[in-house]
């Protein structure tokens, strides 16, 4: 559910696709924001907040345009990230929107916003960016108001799909795909990650090696590279007679059989250490 601030209820014309967006006449005295994301279906009073706040809500402070130049003379950024801090929510959920193309003049090193010079420096913007982010926030940026309901949109989403799965794992062997922001993370550093330096070997078949052999790296290493697979079908789906090949290749294993586990035996401790 979304919930806007009535001040900046003019806004809500550019979010024809949203949905269940309310109109709160406190929003921003309540929590420091304009624009308050949450998972949860309960009213927005002061007595939910730290319901709302512990279920991952997000408070969204919308500044655009010369509005961002003048919050930061009148020091209204700055209350904006105290009264979001003092509800003891993580920097993720804390968030400074500003949208407008914000740009440094040649001639005066002032902010330039879509164009027209500011009253601010380019440095006191950058400043206040570095503030908000040191005080425990978050900060994006959009060029034009219209792009606003897709980044909420979005924002909604990440946020539901954390709630499924808070903790993602990162596998240094690959890149980062559909990173959620809102996800925490944690090193693969078991087993694991030695597999997917094998061949053919990637993150899902990894788990499922790991899964089946009850977390033993010697036992998933020695079933790779047993000749036996070379003509019996392996356990794990997906691995068959090349993979079979490929690791025992690897481990210079292709023309032993008698003394296969002593040799593999041997080798876990290089290839640990890769």
């Amino acid at each position: 559910m979304i919930y806007l601030d009535a001040n900046e209820a003019s806004i809500r014309s550019t979010l024809p696709v949203m949905k269940d967006v309310q109109i709160s006449s406190d929003l921003e005295s309540l929590t420091g924001s304009d624009i308050f994301i949450t998972p949860i279906q309960a009213p927005l009073i002061r007595p939910l907040l730290e319901s709302h706040i512990k279920a991952g809500a997000m408070m969204v402070q919308r500044k655009s345009g010369m509005d961002f130049v003048s919050s930061v003379l009148d020091k209204r950024l700055a209350h904006s990230i105290a009264v979001m801090t003092s509800l003891h929510a993580h920097p993720r959920q804390c968030i400074l929107l500003t949208t407008g193309r914000f740009e440094r003049s040649e001639k005066s090193h002032n902010v330039l916003v879509n164009g027209d010079e500011s009253q601010i420096s380019y440095l006191t913007y950058q400043n206040s960016l570095i503030k908000w982010t040191n005080r425990g926030g978050v900060c994006f940026n959009l060029n034009y108001d219209y792009e606003i309901p897709q980044f909420l949109s979005s924002l909604e989403q990440n946020l539901l799909a954390a709630i499924d799965n808070p903790i993602k794992e990162v596998w240094l062997t690959n890149e980062l795909r559909q990173d959620n922001p809102f996800q925490g993370t944690t090193l693969v550093k078991d087993g694991r990650a030695v597999l997917v330096q094998l061949p053919h070997i990637g993150t899902k078949t990894a788990n499922a090696l790991w899964e089946f052999f009850n977390q033993d790296l010697s036992a998933v290493l020695c079933a790779l590279t047993d000749p036996i697979y070379l003509k019996a079908q392996f356990p794990i789906k997906g691995i068959g007679k090349k993979i079979i090949e490929d690791c025992r290749l690897y481990f210079n294993l292709e023309n032993m059989e008698d003394d296969h586990y002593q040799i593999m035996l041997t080798t876990i401790e290089r290839i640990t250490k890769l």
